[in-house]
């Protein structure tokens, strides 16, 4: 048993190839789990741009800024709604 002071202190270090496996286990699970219909209204476009860039867990996704319903994987569903919400 590990002292929890010194695993916060000093982090495990990952590999590249550990890292590349997590990623792809977060991928399949995205790729299988629930999806969400986001839509993100046209008149953000000078916000945002004509697309979204949204990443969760190293999944990366590229969502339109047209007004339109697009299926997208629960948690990037979470982090856009977030990140509406936070706009001024």
């Amino acid at each position: 048993m590990s002292n929890t002071t010194e695993t916060i202190t000093k982090p495990k270090k990952k590999t590249s190839a550990e890292l590349s496996a997590e990623t792809k286990k977060a991928l399949d699970k995205m790729k299988t789990g629930k999806k969400v219909q986001v839509s993100i209204p046209t008149i953000l476009q000078k916000q945002l741009g004509s697309m979204l860039f949204v990443q969760v867990n190293g999944v990366a996704l590229n969502i339109p800024v047209d007004g339109e319903d697009h299926a997208v994987p629960e948690p990037h569903a979470i982090q856009v709604k977030q990140m509406l919400k936070n706009l001024k």
